[in-house]
């Protein structure tokens, strides 16, 4: 039974000894508005995450492979916000104009998957960090939007799990900066 018993668990925990990619698909679903009225946007992101990697699967016992992502994480949030800020009726800019009606400035901070040991269970932390600095020609305004789950897993959670969860992250703070007022406010005003 004890043999058993181990068998299962190294099966169960193979899965974190594979390395994982995960592909980014960030929600982009706003509510469509004309807040915007065709203002030009000029939109910078900067990736300043110490790494690349974001995390380790594993199980409640040990680190296992790494995870990284699929897409260049900038590009993803430039492409999503962009989508959104468009929705809302703004014109985007990626390179600086002459004369621009106002800017966005998102720096990453954070985007990562940790595992922590328990008796019984192991626990699945992701977190995301973003931080927003929009201006415009007389106000600036900064703001931090963070994201922080965990959960409590008996099993290595598999790739598709994991995946839905950093994606949950991303969408998290990506929704939390369109449903911040002010940081539109900014970018609408003349």
């Amino acid at each position: 039974m004890k043999a058993l018993s181990l068998i299962a668990l190294i099966f169960l925990g193979g899965c974190a000894f594979t390395p994982m990619e995960v592909q980014l698909a960030p929600n982009t679903a706003v509510s469509a508005s004309d807040i915007g009225h065709g203002h030009t946007v000029y939109l910078t992101v900067f990736d300043e995450r110490a790494s690349t990697s974001v995390g380790n699967r594993g199980s409640a016992y040990m680190k296992g492979a790494q995870i990284t992502l699929a897409d260049d994480l900038s590009a993803v949030v430039q492409s999503a916000v962009s989508e959104m800020l468009t929705v809302k009726g703004f014109q985007m800019a990626y390179q600086q104009p002459e004369i621009p009606h106002a800017a966005l400035r998102l720096d990453i901070r954070g985007l990562s998957y940790e595992t922590s040991t328990g008796f019984w269970t192991g626990g699945v932390e992701v977190t995301a960090a973003l931080k927003a600095t929009a201006q415009n020609a007389v106000e600036n305004y900064e703001n931090f939007y963070r994201y922080d789950n965990e959960d409590r897993v008996v099993v290595v959670p598999g790739a598709e799990a994991n995946s839905e969860r950093i994606n949950a992250a991303l969408d998290s703070v990506l929704q939390q900066l369109m449903a911040d007022r002010k940081l539109v406010e900014v970018l609408a005003k003349r």
